[in-house]
């Protein structure tokens, strides 16, 4: 009996039907945008069509599981793409659509493609997968032409994915207006595969590699009772080359037993009168830091007690003082731990409780500090161990030099579970990344090295370690030169500096052709820019990008930079001396090149977990699964992929943390902060991308609506900043009756941002009063990357920092403004500052 239209929209089956597709619906997510998932230096030209098949030995194998049925053989290459979908793009659910069958029946003819949605159990049977398949594509096809796109739009779901995928003889043509960016044309028969890139974003060797990957699966036929999260996508040479060729590291100079300590005193006996530090006019020979630092290790274990292994707690200043300290540390069998000196005293409390810290040593410029600290031991590096003494030097000390595998150094980080992450970095993977840097950049007892990052870094730790062990000196510029980039550019002058590692967004500010003797630059802790580091390398300079994670001993990728190459984006490199690299998939199944999966790390150096946190240890550093004599492999959350030229290629988190100002940052555990604050119910932290601050949403009584933004922000601004670092503090607080949610139950940070847009745009801002409030707000907004900025709304809880302030500065001068770094410092508002530069300003207020 043939059922009317009419009547199967108002049936039984319809409404069944309506139900099973609302339950199969995707969430916005899930819609596949594959070529995201692949790095590539060049992709075909739009429309581009490319062919290839699968040997004769798969096609047999396809026939024997099909019957030799067109439709079983399309089932079972489409059950095989569905492996390689799930496997290279991270979806566990895989959502493509195919236009409707020929000849088939259907009571519905509303839409012209039909969706299928797979969700097939990651680690269940191949067998189970080509069941799950079959189902899918059978329950689809059955009520084909449904209106399943409006169905899902009036639930509020997504409507197009991004691959549509088609057979040769079984479906109708595919539709004109199809919003898929890839056309995936399978031949059942012969096994062949059409693949059209109708805009141009996937790779042009795109289709042989797909479809060599399907083969790689259908090679499983022969036993579908293999696990799909077990099939190896690669082939035996591929694997050797990642396991083997790109990881043949070992560099067996750099023993497992070195340690800092011993190396260092060995470059100060060789050569003491050599400068170690430029810093404050001032220039500290190693014999003298060498000398000052023994002594402060005498203090630490004679005078205080200290036993080997204890940790020493140091507000790190930008002065020579500190680095006393850390050789001091070192040299004690001491582990060194560094602290941003305008870190909240909550924070260092906290700090000082997980490392067990028995003392604090600090500059006496700090010493006002010192109340509101836990109590500790307290030594004021400058005034007991002043500079400049003629002391000789002390006895030997009767304590034995720390080993390898001691600890060095403690590093705190933001931590995803609400608190910061403490891990321990050792002697032996110090002096590894050390001494590879020396080799690697060439550093001898001439150069001179720029010390830019703060010294509580884990970066910074880096550039001492390399220098001193290179023989080198450090040239540390102060705060205020550091503020203007002009002054920076001055000292480097000055001192002849040859090296330096310096962050993209600051060095974009620099004047490529200024520091005449610069010979190496390191770009780091932040994604590079292409065209400042091919600016310097054009003129000779050897330029690399680096990357690591604290976890793996602050650097382990270095790219050379080729300013004769066109970059799409510059590579992190490839693994340095005595570590691995690998890029996984969620399954610990090392990846096919160019695609993108975790970024895993082992070697010398790698910590074995997080100070005082067992779960997130055991999470993120797993048992090695292809090198165990090489200790835990750490999980580093970053994803990347292998490029043609078998380099590493940074592509982003596959979490929440995120990069602010160079620092690492978990938004959670800004949200955990703010759940302390007694008006805050609950609390999320979102991270905006486009201006690189973080806006917080809270949920509490009274802290709804527009209006109380700017008390809220103000009292929970105040509130953060007692106890987190600045970089932590969000740009924009927000009050909410209730977080939006996704259909999936999930906060929709996507909605929230929409809300703190809105925010944004509708709130009473001051008006400028003259000519000079105008043009002072226009600059402000332009950096801070709003809309509008009021004449009394302060720069830093716009979200200001020190490059902002510098664009800031830079942008006003342009525009004819006469403005320093110090008096946005002094006069955090347009009306404020307009007032305070008035005086000298040509033409203010006219």
């Amino acid at each position: 009996m043939t059922v009317s239209r009419a009547e199967a929209l108002r049936g039984p089956a319809h409404h069944r039907q309506r139900a099973d597709w609302l339950a199969a619906m995707p969430s916005a997510e899930d819609a596949l945008r594959w070529a995201e998932s692949f790095v590539t230096t060049a992709t075909a030209a739009p429309g581009t069509r490319r062919r290839a098949a699968i040997g004769p030995e798969a096609r047999r194998r396809v026939a024997a599981v099909s019957g030799g049925q067109a439709l079983g053989g399309f089932v079972v290459l489409l059950a095989a793409l569905v492996v390689v979908v799930q496997r290279t793009s991270a979806h566990d659910v895989v959502w493509l659509t195919t236009p409707r069958l020929r000849g088939v029946n259907s009571p519905y003819a509303h839409d012209d493609r039909v969706p299928l949605v797979f969700r097939p159990e990651r680690r269940g049977s191949l067998r189970s997968l080509l069941e799950h398949v079959r189902d899918r594509v059978a329950a689809s096809y059955a009520t084909q032409g449904f209106p399943v796109r409006d169905l899902w739009a009036r639930a509020g779901g997504p409507q197009d994915t991004g691959v549509l995928v088609t057979a040769a003889g079984l479906h109708l043509p595919v539709p004109a207006d199809d919003a898929a960016d890839l056309v995936i044309t399978i031949d059942p028969v012969e096994g062949g595969f059409e693949v059209e890139d109708r805009h141009g974003l996937y790779p042009v060797w795109f289709a042989d590699h797909v479809v060599g990957l399907v083969e790689r699966v259908l090679e499983h036929l022969a036993d579908t009772g293999t696990s799909v999260a077990r099939l190896d996508l690669l082939d035996d040479d591929e694997i050797l080359h990642q396991l083997d060729t790109l990881n043949a590291t070992d560099v067996p100079a750099h023993t497992p037993d070195d340690s800092l300590a011993a190396r260092f005193r060995a470059v100060a006996a060789a050569a003491p009168g050599a400068p170690a530090v430029l810093a404050g006019g001032r220039t500290v020979s190693y014999g003298e830091l060498h000398d000052r630092a023994a002594r402060f290790a005498h203090h630490l274990r004679d005078d205080l007690g200290l036993a080997a292994g204890e940790a020493v707690a140091v507000l790190a200043a930008r002065t020579a003082d500190t680095l006393v300290a850390l050789w001091g540390c070192l040299a004690a069998g001491a582990a060194y731990v560094p602290i941003d000196p305008r870190t909240p005293a909550d924070r260092v409390a906290r700090i000082v409780g997980t490392t067990k810290a028995k003392a604090l040593a600090l500059h006496s410029g700090l010493l006002d500090r010192v109340a509101e600290l836990p109590a500790l031991a307290v030594c004021c590096v400058d005034l007991q161990f002043p500079a400049g003494t003629a002391a000789g030097p002390p006895s030997a000390p009767a304590w034995p030099d720390s080993r390898g595998g001691d600890a060095a150094a403690v590093i705190t980080t933001s931590g995803s579970g609400g608190a910061p992450r403490t891990v321990v970095l050792d002697h032996a993977g110090l002096v590894n990344v050390g001494l590879d840097h020396v080799t690697e950049l060439g550093l001898g007892p001439g150069d001179r090295y720029l010390q830019f990052m703060a010294l509580s870094f884990d970066g910074a730790l880096l550039d001492v370690v390399m220098t001193h062990l290179a023989g080198a000196a450090l040239v540390l510029p102060d705060e205020r030169t550091l503020a203007d980039p002009r002054r920076l550019e001055d000292l480097m002058a000055e001192h002849a500096v040859t090296a330096t590692t310096i962050t993209p967004s600051y060095l974009t500010h620099l004047d490529p052709a200024r520091p005449a003797d610069l010979r190496v630059l390191i770009s780091a802790a932040e994604p590079a820019n292409a065209a400042d580091l091919t600016a310097y390398a054009a003129r000779g300079v050897a330029v690399y990008n680096g990357y690591g994670p604290t976890e793996a001993c602050v650097n382990t990728t270095l790219h050379r930079v080729d300013p004769r190459r066109a970059y799409r984006a510059v590579p992190i490199g490839r693994p340095r001396a005595n570590k691995q690299v690998y890029v996984l998939h969620r399954d610990r199944n090392l990846l096919p090149r160019h695609v993108i999966g975790e970024i895993a790390i082992s070697g010398r150096g790698v910590a074995s977990g997080y100070v005082g946190d067992r779960e997130e240890s055991a999470r993120r550093f797993v048992p090695h699964p292809f090198r165990p004599d090489q200790g835990p492999l750490h999980l580093t959350g970053d994803l990347g992929a292998w490029d043609e030229h078998g380099e590493l290629v940074f592509a982003g988190r596959r979490d929440e943390q995120v990069k602010i100002r160079g620092f690492r940052v978990e938004p959670a555990e800004v949200a955990n902060a703010l759940r302390a604050h007694e008006r805050v119910e609950d609390a999320v932290v979102v991270a905006d991308a486009a201006r690189g601050v973080l806006v917080a949403f809270v949920r509490g009584p009274g802290a709804h609506g527009p209006k109380n933004d700017e008390v809220l922000a103000r009292e929970l601004g105040d509130h953060l900043a007692r106890t987190l670092p600045p970089h932590l503090v969000p740009a924009a607080v927000h009050g909410v009756d209730a977080f939006p949610t996704t259909e999936h139950g999930k906060v929709d940070r996507r909605a929230l941002m929409e809300v703190h847009a809105r925010r944004m745009a509708e709130r009473s801002v001051g008006e400028p009063a003259n000519p000079l409030e105008s043009r002072l707000a226009e600059v402000w907004a332009e950096v801070l990357g709003l809309s509008v900025v009021g004449v009394e709304e302060d720069f830093f809880r716009l979200g200001g920092d020190s490059i902002r302030l510098i664009q800031a500065v830079h942008a006003a001068q342009r525009a004819g403004i006469g403005l320093r770094t110090s008096d946005v410092i002094r006069h955090r508002t347009v009306r404020a500052l307009a007032r305070g530069v008035a005086r000298y300003t040509d033409g203010a207020g006219s």
